[in-house]
């Protein structure tokens, strides 16, 4: 499962659930196109949900927010 997350202390989660979105489902393609089966992988957008900092205090923590993640849900 491919995760994508943004920094958007402050905002509501519908401001940024499109980006979150993307930033996972372009992770999403790249793995695609360098061979790894489309049926193998899932992605979700979490917005602004799952900030690692929450109130982030200088550029570093908000660039930690803007991330994409990858999960393991199963092993085949």
């Amino acid at each position: 499962e491919i995760q994508g997350h943004v920094n958007g202390p402050g905002l509501g989660v519908n401001e940024y659930m499109g980006l979150s979105i993307n930033r996972a489902t372009a992770v999403m393609d790249y793995l695609v196109i360098k061979g790894v089966s489309k049926t193998r992988l899932s992605f979700k957008g979490f917005s602004n949900l799952k900030m690692i900092y929450p109130k982030p205090e200088n550029d570093q923590q908000s660039a930690k927010n803007r991330r994409v993640e990858i999960l393991i849900v199963s092993e085949k």
